[in-house]
């Protein structure tokens, strides 16, 4: 990779098989992308406002050798990111969110689409993931239990996706620009252009949650500043429920191949805990947001 990166892109890195570094302030990360080489242009284009919005944060995709920004390798297609270090704090997100629901006004998106990525993952964790586990494992009851549990609460945030859109209709509104995970924080993750979509800001703060960055007293503050109405808040306490930190797990797994029972079984331990402190978080949003309680939470 160290020989490829350098032939590519001019960068030489000090680990052979790395696929990022850091090089005078910078950290580079080489994605794999199903994107063509205009709709790469296209989206270093879009990434311009995010750099006029923070200035200096030096986010782009570097063009390669040949002047493009899509390259080819071994393992596919590819586009090399670049994003300058950035010290960040709750505020740029909110900045964030704020200058982009102005600029995705037209953006239209549902809580059934939603449901239906959900359970498109269910379905894929059942059918291949779950059978691909071999029996005579001996943590094979443990990382059963483990999925099961998981399987259990995205299904209950399912039935509470269908509650809302009963409640409230099917619509999501405030649409801004968002992250698909947030497991860092960093000022790569918070940039870089293959870890942004459009969604309810709600995204953002279910993630952090998740990822531990935030607790119930801080993610009160954080959403205050949005004045969520009581559907938007609903849709956080669902994407809360769901378990993407282990089904992340489960995909680097199953497309990978990767050994990750060590992974699974840590989040079996921290589980029951975070479980704890999301029915308290739940009593405090049917307090402050009047959402619809969760049933089996307070028995």
């Amino acid at each position: 990779m160290r020989a490829y990166i350098f032939d590519k892109y001019g960068y030489y890195e000090d680990e052979e098989f790395a696929t990022e570094f850091d090089y005078q302030g910078w950290h580079f990360k080489l994605e794999k992308t199903d994107k063509t080489e205009q709709e790469l242009s296209d989206l270093n284009d879009y990434l311009k406002k995010m750099e006029n919005l923070f200035f200096g944060s030096g986010v782009s995709i570097i063009k390669n050798r040949d002047g493009n920004f899509l390259s080819v390798a071994d393992f596919g297609n590819c586009a090399l990111v670049s994003v300058k270090d950035y010290n960040l704090s709750a505020n740029d997100l909110l900045k964030l969110h704020i200058y982009f629901k102005n600029e995705e006004k037209e953006a239209k998106y549902t809580i059934k689409e939603m449901a239906k990525l959900w359970e498109d993952k269910i379905d894929l964790i059942e059918e291949r993931i779950l059978p691909s586990f071999k029996i005579d494992d001996y943590s094979y009851e443990k990382i059963m239990t483990t999925i099961i549990f998981a399987i259990g609460l995205a299904e209950n945030a399912l039935q509470y996706l269908a509650e809302l859109i009963l409640d409230y209709g099917d619509n999501i509104e405030n649409l801004t620009l968002v992250h698909k995970r947030f497991y860092q924080f960093s000022s790569y993750e918070f940039f870089s252009p293959f870890n942004l979509v459009i969604d309810s800001p709600m995204r953002d703060l279910a993630e952090l949650y998740k990822s531990g960055f935030i607790d119930n007293q801080r993610l009160l503050q954080l959403l205050s500043n949005y004045n969520p109405s009581t559907k938007e808040v609903g849709l956080l306490i669902a994407r809360i429920l769901y378990p993407t930190p282990l089904f992340d797990i489960l995909d680097e797994y199953y497309t990978l191949k990767k050994d990750m029972k060590l992974q699974i079984l840590e989040y079996k331990e921290k589980a029951s805990k975070f479980l704890e402190t999301v029915k308290n978080l739940e009593k405090l949003l049917v307090e402050y947001y009047n959402i619809r309680p969760i049933k089996w939470m307070n028995e």
